[in-house]
């Protein structure tokens, strides 16, 4: 198949086994329609254009993960505020994060 167009990048798991297709090597790049399950042999199209089966989606891949201690700040905040719904946000932050708020 020879295009000009680049293939579009897509989470493609096999239609038969679920297995996710990534392509590498020159598959990565070159654009092409069919493609084949490593792990079960399935050939299959996926799209009327070209394809490129990738791990992450473009832009997702680098998204910033939430660290354990942010997370266990937002746990302690949400359970003080069923504790106590009646204090407000502010005052929950302040006894949860260390301190007053910057404002």
């Amino acid at each position: 198949m020879k295009s000009d167009i680049a293939p579009i990048p897509m989470r493609l798991p096999c239609e038969k086994c679920g297995e996710l297709h990534i392509d590498e090597g020159v598959f990565a790049t070159r654009a092409h329609r069919t493609h084949v399950c490593q792990a079960c042999g399935l050939v299959w199209r996926p799209a009327l254009v070209a394809t490129v089966g990738v791990r992450f989606l473009p832009g997702y891949k680098d998204e910033p993960a939430i660290t354990a201690e942010d997370r266990a700040r937002i746990v302690a905040l949400v359970n003080a505020r069923a504790v106590a719904p009646e204090a407000s946000a502010e005052d929950a932050a302040e006894g949860i994060l260390g301190g007053p708020r910057q404002g």
